[in-house]
């Protein structure tokens, strides 16, 4: 049964790689203010904006995940404007979602496409999903998260 909200882990792409690799990347996503959508064929797609700051460059390009999930990536390739993330996020009430993911990115936005899968209430979920993301500007708003 999901104890956690969905929609939270669809926002988890590219949110373990070393510094070095994103900071040799000419595509690396730039640190600013971000606005996001997230779709399903699940209701309640959500947008939102978020800031992203210089030090959290890594954690935002490292795969997607969130404070409601612990996500792994084995098999995850992030690079030359393209990323994809292979792996399985685990919620604080122990329910399992594979999640994989492919698309492009650059300083100024990213595209994610892919699959989730687990199950709802005890019945199996597989559905698509697709996280798009522009930069809005090298600053953050006031007590914007």
């Amino acid at each position: 049964m999901i104890k956690a909200p969905i929609k939270p882990l669809l926002l988890i792409v590219l949110l373990a790689a070393p510094a070095a690799t994103f900071a040799e990347d000419s595509q690396a996503v730039r640190p600013g203010y971000w606005d996001y959508t997230t779709s399903t064929i699940l209701p309640g797609n959500s947008d939102g904006k978020r800031c992203v700051r210089p030090e959290q460059i890594d954690e935002f390009m490292s795969g997607p995940h969130n404070h409601h999930y612990v996500c792994t990536y084995p098999d995850k390739r992030v690079g030359d404007g393209r990323a994809y993330f292979n792996g399985e996020c685990v919620s604080k009430h122990d329910d399992h979602y594979k999640i994989s993911v492919a698309g492009d990115y650059g300083p100024t936005h990213f595209t994610l496409k892919g699959h989730i899968q687990g199950k709802i209430f005890g019945l199996p979920l597989s559905s698509p999903i697709s996280i798009d993301a522009k930069w809005l500007s090298p600053d953050c708003p006031l007590g914007s998260k």
